[in-house]
């Protein structure tokens, strides 16, 4: 921990988030993995006058992926201080209740995105002398990457990594409608909210609702659209065009996570979306 003792942006946000709490209001967290539309849910909570902190982790995993980052000279995204500073205070001990909200989504569509999210992480030749990406190597590398094993192990795991060691909360053990797409579990002074990301449109205010105890819906604004954002035009490109073998999409929609958070009906449309035609 003494790298980031000496890390003058953890001390700024860890200050930061103890000037938060002695204010008297607990923060909610908007706690998931990313890519799945939580700048919706925070603006929602903002909007309705309540502190959240947006989070991607606080697991065990979470200093090495520090680590990692500050010895390959990528810069920390704020959300990484920010779960440090809160995997301190949490065992430090937390005013009230803890309340949580989480999300999951289409896990080709989640990648799709995270892909263009982390585009200069990835060590493929994606782009010309002049900055500007190729559309076509940018399609074949996430088909490629889809098409591999394990994948999506980052988001089928996500649950069990996070949740369920540093929150006590076994969400895939607890039951999920998926028909409904949203389900308030509260148990042990922890209250959560896990809701289908397809779902924030129309069930989303009613689920903010009994979630805060709100006297009517609560309303959720428009998150933001990749395709607004830098390369969003390949982005929306790739995506009208990514097809895989159906051997693929179902071994990812029969995964354990997709058949506990959606319907039969979901998933087939899901598959469908994504299906190369059959020859």
């Amino acid at each position: 921990m003494d790298e980031l003792r000496a890390d003058p942006e953890y001390a700024a946000t860890r200050e930061a988030l103890g000037q938060l709490l002695a204010a008297g209001t607990a923060p909610v967290l908007v706690y998931q993995m990313g890519k799945v539309g939580s700048t919706a849910v925070v603006a929602a909570l903002e909007r309705a006058g309540l502190p959240v902190l947006q989070i991607h982790s606080l697991g065990e995993g979470l200093l090495g992926y520090y680590r990692k980052l500050r010895r390959e000279g990528w810069p920390v995204p704020p959300h990484v201080h920010l779960g440090l500073a809160l995997r301190e205070r949490l065992r430090e001990g937390w005013p009230g209740p803890l309340r949580v909200i989480s999300l999951v989504r289409d896990p080709v569509a989640r990648e799709v995105s995270n892909r263009f999210e982390n585009i200069r992480m990835i060590e493929a030749p994606l782009f010309d002398a002049r900055g500007r990406l190729y559309g076509e190597a940018m399609l074949r590398h996430v088909e490629a990457w889809l098409c591999r094993e394990g994948a999506l192990d980052y988001v089928f795991g996500w649950f069990d990594r996070e949740l369920k060691p540093v929150l006590g909360v076994d969400v895939m053990a607890l039951p999920f409608p998926a028909e409904q797409g949203w389900i308030v579990h509260r148990a042990s002074g922890v209250e959560v909210l896990l809701m289908q990301q397809e779902a924030l449109g129309e069930a989303g205010p009613q689920a903010l609702r009994a979630f805060l105890g709100a006297e009517g819906p609560v309303a959720i604004p428009e998150g933001r659209r990749r395709e607004g954002m830098r390369f969003g035009e390949v982005y929306r490109w790739v995506r009208e065009r990514l097809r895989l073998p159906r051997q693929v999409l179902e071994r990812i929609y029969g995964s354990r996570f997709c058949t506990h958070f959606y319907t039969e009906g979901q998933r087939r449309a899901f598959l469908e979306r994504w299906a190369a035609r059959q020859r």
